[in-house]
C-alpha cells in the first residue's frame, strides 16, 4: 500500500542519515521511488548504489520517463560497460520492438529460441513416490498472497533449503536438466550461456492456483535461468487452460501500439519448462475445481 511505501521510505531515509551513501540503502530508496513513479529521484539513488541491478533500473527509469534520445544515450553507455543481466535484456528487447531497432542486449537475443519444454521421467528419478512426497511436502508449507497472483498463493522462503531427501533428489533432477540445457545451447553467443555465473544458487517455491486464477505477467530480474515444474495441471476444458504464455511485452512498459510477439506453451502434468529469466510470462486461467500446482525456480548469480 501507499502508506507502507511511505513508511519504508522514511525508514530508509533515516538510515541514510546515519550512514550516508550506504549502497544497499540507496538501492532500496531507488526501488521505493521507482514504484512511486518518482523516476528522477529513483535515478539519483540508484546512481549511489553498486547493487547488481542498479544500472539496469537506471535504464528502466529512463525508458519509462524520458524521450528516446536520452534512453538511447544511456543504453549505449551501459552496453559499452558490458553490463549483463535479465532486467536490462527485457528492457532492451522491448525497446528494439517499440523503436524498430536491432536488439543489442548482451544477455539473450531471440529469447523464444531458448524456451526448453520437456517431460520429467521415472528413469531420472521423477517417479510416483517422489511426486507423492513433493506434493505432501508442498501442502505443509507456509503460503502467502503474492500481488501477481490472482486466486492463488505462493510458498514462503526457498524450498531447496529443506534437508528432506526427496527435496534434495528433486533439486538434483532439476540441476541435471539445467546441465542438459547448457549443453544443448553451448554454441550460443548469448551472454547468459557464454558468461554463465561461476557461483550460482537455485531458489524454489510452490505456486498453488485455484479455479479461475492466474499468474500475471512478470519477469525474474534477480534470476539468470528460470523454470517451472508442473506437479498438477487441472483437467482442461479448453486446450489453452492453465498454459504458460511468454511475451516480449510486460511490466506496463510503453508500447506505442506496436505488436509484441508471444508464445504459448501447452503444458501438462510432470512437464518442465526452462527459459531465460529475461522473458515476460503469465499463465492462463482454468475452470477445473482442481488446483494448478507448480514448483517454480530460479538459478541466480551469487557475487
Amino acid at each position: 500500500s501507499d502508506d507502507k511505501m511511505l513508511d519504508a521510505k522514511l525508514y530508509f531515509e533515516k538510515a541514510l542519515e546515519i550512514k550516508p551513501k550506504e549502497s544497499s540503502v540507496c538501492y532500496y530508496l531507488g526501488e521505493i521511488n521507482r514504484l512511486m513513479l518518482e523516476y528522477d529521484k529513483a535515478i539519483e539513488y540508484y546512481k549511489l548504489s553498486d547493487v547488481r541491478l542498479s544500472k539496469a533500473h537506471i535504464i528502466e527509469c529512463f525508458y519509462l520517463s524520458k524521450n528516446r534520445d536520452i534512453f538511447d544515450r544511456e543504453q549505449n553507455n551501459i552496453i559499452y560497460q558490458e553490463e549483463i543481466n535479465p532486467l536490462l535484456a527485457s528492457i532492451q528487447t522491448h525497446a528494439s520492438i517499440r523503436y524498430d531497432l536491432p536488439d543489442n542486449n548482451l544477455f539473450c537475443q531471440s529469447p523464444f529460441e531458448y524456451i526448453y519444454h520437456s517431460k520429467l521421467t521415472a528413469e531420472e528419478g521423477f517417479d510416483t513416490d517422489l511426486i507423492k512426497d513433493i506434493n505432501s511436502f508442498s501442502r505443509s508449507l507456509d503460503f502467502m498472497p503474492q500481488e501477481l497472483l490472482y486466486n492463488g498463493n505462493q510458498s514462503a522462503g526457498n524450498i531447496f533449503s529443506s534437508n528432506e531427501p526427496y527435496i534434495q533428489k528433486m533439486k538434483d533432477i532439476i540441476l541435471s536438466r539445467i546441465d542438459n540445457y547448457r549443453e544443448n545451447f553451448k554454441d550460443s553467443n548469448n551472454g547468459f550461456i557464454k558468461k554463465w555465473p561461476s557461483n550460482f544458487k537455485i531458489q524454489g517455491w510452490i505456486i498453488d492456483i485455484k479455479k479461475g486464477g492466474n499468474l500475471k505477467s512478470h519477469m525474474h530480474k534477480l534470476g539468470w535461468l528460470s523454470g517451472s515444474l508442473y506437479l498438477n495441471i487441472p483437467k482442461k476444458e479448453d486446450p489453452s487452460e492453465g498454459n504458460i504464455v511468454f511475451s516480449l511485452h510486460g511490466a506496463d512498459y510503453p508500447h506505442d501500439d506496436k505488436i509484441f510477439p508471444s508464445k504459448e506453451v501447452d503444458i501438462n502434468k510432470n512437464d518442465i519448462v526452462l527459459f531465460p529469466s529475461s522473458i515476460f510470462h503469465h499463465t492462463l486461467p482454468f475452470n477445473s475445481e482442481e488446483n494448478r500446482v507448480t514448483l517454480a525456480f530460479d538459478v541466480y548469480p551469487v557475487d
